[in-house]
């Protein structure tokens, strides 16, 4: 799958150390690209960054003999997307990591073409958290199963899509998966006004690509930080104006 590349694997773990600095797993895939970087010096900074300042951790590895200034330009990099809003921020991520796409894949003119679909992809959010989330189901469109020409289906294709790719696009029947508080609108204990509308667009945006039927699910479970714990449909769903117009199949009663 387009996510599980190895390229793609690597820029999104770029993005995902913004995102949670704690995150070593990513840190240790983003360090370990660098010449001259192992896995041992990669862990020995990850261990530096346990006080939570990477930008401190990586600056005090600038004087490595062999990798200090491949370090020097992650911080860089790295500090310069921070300060960006999230589109600028993967752009700026891109041109970081072409060069290193370059140095490491001898077939890096094809994969070049999905670094570019991953920047243009982004240009649809305004949050990393958003964009993680919706990449279990992002392919690249040349990719896609109606593209495919030696496949012989004999019952149309299940579409899997993200909202943001699904705008301007209709099918006759849609489910909207995870349509509860904590998936759509994310739930995050800073967020602004206007990122809650943005979400609530976005929901709108699901519900009207049906043209015959449309289904809303969730789970009445969900697990957070490995706690199973209730879920609540979503805020902008649990109005009486519109559940009178929704018709409840199957499952238990959701909670109060």
């Amino acid at each position: 799958k387009f996510v599980e590349t190895a390229h793609v694997k690597d820029l999104i773990s770029h993005v995902k150390v913004l995102v949670n600095p704690k995150d070593e797993l990513a840190w240790h895939r983003v360090l370990t690209l660098l010449n001259g970087v192992g896995p041992r010096t990669a862990e020995a900074i990850i261990g530096e960054m346990a006080s939570g300042d990477w930008r401190r951790a990586l600056a005090e590895q600038e004087g490595h003999p062999r990798a200090g200034r491949w370090i020097r330009r992650l911080r860089e990099a790295l500090e310069a997307a921070a300060g960006l809003p999230f589109p600028e921020a993967v752009s700026t991520l891109c041109d970081y990591y072409l060069p290193i796409l370059e140095a490491r894949y001898d077939d890096y003119p094809r994969r070049i073409g999905d670094i570019e679909a991953l920047r243009g992809i982004a240009m649809g959010y305004r949050s990393a958290e958003r964009f993680l989330l919706d990449l279990v189901a992002i392919e690249p469109p040349e990719d896609g199963v109606l593209q495919r020409e030696d496949l012989k289906l004999d019952t149309p294709p299940l579409t899997l899509s993200t909202i943001h790719s699904a705008k301007g696009l209709e099918w006759q029947v849609v489910f909207v998966m995870g349509v509860a508080d904590g998936h759509i609108p994310i739930s995050y204990s800073q967020i602004s006004e206007e990122d809650l509308e943005e979400e609530r667009r976005l929901l709108y945006v699901a519900i009207t690509r049906a043209k015959e039927e449309l289904y809303l699910t969730m789970a009445l479970e969900g697990s957070r930080g490995g706690i199973r714990t209730l879920q609540r449909l979503s805020r902008f769903l649990d109005d009486p104006t519109i559940l009178q117009l929704i018709d409840r199949i199957g499952g238990k009663d959701p909670p109060p």
